[in-house]
């Protein structure tokens, strides 16, 4: 993995040696921003970060689309640090470092009605004795998604349990290396903040997050080194870890507290409701997909970003001499594709796809034709990648294509296809080594049905050689999803 961001260059050389930032905490900095934080999570919205610290999650924020960065740190060593490196790289105006507590900066900016998109709260949250007070408070301040960083409760049989674990004397880190602040706090389980922020409308799709191990493995890492827990039975986990919780349409789980004070009518019948699932009934792509699509792009389809970069391998070799060239992304999604194309110099780059709600989050929307039809060509470069199965006349859809390419060109069709039962077995340990939980994996299997329907492989290459391509190769294959490569001359 190569950095994303310079830190080095963030934090000088002396402020380094002063402060310990080591070439391990570095890259433990650039690899925990990378899971916790990805591009598409913070490009183009706001960012509220609780307990700041030296201010590199508003450098990598910022660096990665962010419109605005604000820092809250009760430390003023810190604040004055933070306030200054980050000037170094940007204006003024695209970040906000305040010295205040916590709890105070929420209860006035609630009070206010100010909002941000994304809230973090990294090696904060067991400080406080009062979890749920804090998580209220977060709910009400986030309009999109909560990121919480924790320490495992130590007496943890199970990764399962639902429980908060109060610590006599909870560490907190000082601005001065020599020194640490020592008091009670909670530390919460991964179980335990999905059953409460549940209550409070927020939900977690994702499961456990985390950040890829460093390189150096005799280093203790606490996201990945495992811990032997205290309990009944051996069990071993981390010290830390990640989640993510996205705003839901309202609260999946109801408190008796609340009916009761409220004397809420039916309140019976009302507490017999299901929490909301994670995944839709029926599967579509709306605003809450878009929301989260990269992140379930990288973690559901194998070989994601392999196959993207072999459509420009293929693209580069094809057309050797000139980028002078017409290339369409069908299913468009958020424009990942489109963008490699483009910063590789392609201009004359499309995408055409069904959801309003996809290209609204779309790294380029104003190049997108919003169609379940090929829009006219001739194109010299057509990309299909994990889209037709979601299109009932496949072979129609298969003719256009060939219909609007140059000749001389090619296309690219990625699916998910028939396969064995061993073969889902794999599919779907893989879904679970990305961080999948079991939950989420049979309600999408369920949403699935009738919206996406497979074909088998020996389909598409029989159907591609009638229609009159040629030179039909299969240049990837991975569990469930193969790609194809075929020309038109």
């Amino acid at each position: 993995m190569s950095f994303f961001i310079n830190y080095p260059e963030f934090v000088d050389m002396d402020s380094r040696k002063d402060r310990g930032f080591s070439q391990v905490t570095i890259e433990s900095l650039d690899k925990r921003h990378a899971a916790m934080t990805p591009g598409w999570l913070v490009d183009g919205n706001t960012v509220l970060d609780l307990g700041s610290c030296l201010g590199a999650t508003g450098h990598w924020c910022l660096s990665n689309g962010a419109t605005h960065y604000t820092g809250v740190e009760v430390q003023p060593e810190l604040v004055n640090t933070s306030r200054t490196l980050l000037s170094k790289h940007w204006d003024q105006t695209k970040f906000t470092i305040l010295q205040q507590d916590v709890r105070e900066f929420l209860d006035s900016k609630i009070a206010n009605g100010q909002t941000y998109d994304v809230v973090i709260l990294i090696g904060v949250i067991y400080a406080f004795l009062d979890t749920y007070g804090i998580l209220d408070k977060l709910s009400k301040i986030s309009k999109y998604v909560i990121v919480i960083d924790s320490i495992y409760p130590w007496p943890m049989m199970s990764p399962d349990v639902a429980m908060i674990d109060v610590i006599r004397k909870q560490h907190i880190n000082s601005s001065d290396s020599n020194t640490a602040f020592a008091g009670a706090g909670a530390r919460p389980s991964p179980s335990a903040l999905k059953i409460m922020f549940e209550s409070l409308g927020f939900k977690d799709k994702e499961g456990v997050i985390y950040p890829e191990q460093l390189s150096d493995k005799t280093v203790h890492d606490s996201y990945s080194t495992l811990v032997e827990r205290m309990g009944p039975s051996t069990y071993k986990l981390p010290s830390r870890y990640l989640m993510r919780y996205f705003k839901s349409d309202g609260p999946g789980i109801r408190q008796v507290g609340d009916l009761v004070k409220n004397n809420v009518a039916g309140s019976k019948e009302k507490m017999k409701e299901s929490p909301k699932v994670l995944v839709a009934d029926n599967w579509t792509f709306d605003s809450t997909v878009a929301g989260r699509f990269q992140q379930e792009a990288e973690t559901h389809i194998p070989d994601y970003a392999r196959v993207i970069d072999m459509c420009m391998d293929y693209t580069n070799q094809v057309y050797k001499t000139t980028k002078d060239i017409k290339v369409i992304d069908v299913g468009s999604a958020l424009g990942n594709t489109m963008d490699k194309y483009i910063k590789a110099g392609y201009a004359n780059v499309y995408g055409v796809d069904n959801s309003d709600a996809m290209n609204a989050k779309s790294l380029h929307p104003d190049r997108v034709t919003i169609s379940n039809e090929l829009p006219e060509g001739p194109w010299n470069c057509i990309l299909a990648n994990w889209t037709l199965h979601f299109i009932a006349e496949r072979r129609a859809y298969l003719q256009r294509m060939y219909d609007q390419l140059e000749s001389g060109g090619f296309v690219i069709v990625s699916d998910k296809m028939d396969h064995s039962m061993e073969t889902e077995t794999l599919y779907y340990d893989f879904k679970r080594a990305n961080g999948v939980s079991e939950e989420v994996i049979q309600q999408k299997k369920k949403a699935l049905i009738g919206v996406l329907t497979t074909k088998p492989l020996q389909w598409y290459i029989d159907t591609m050689d009638e229609i009159g391509f040629l030179d039909i190769q299969v240049i990837n294959s991975k569990y469930m999803f193969s790609t194809i490569y075929a020309r038109k001359f």
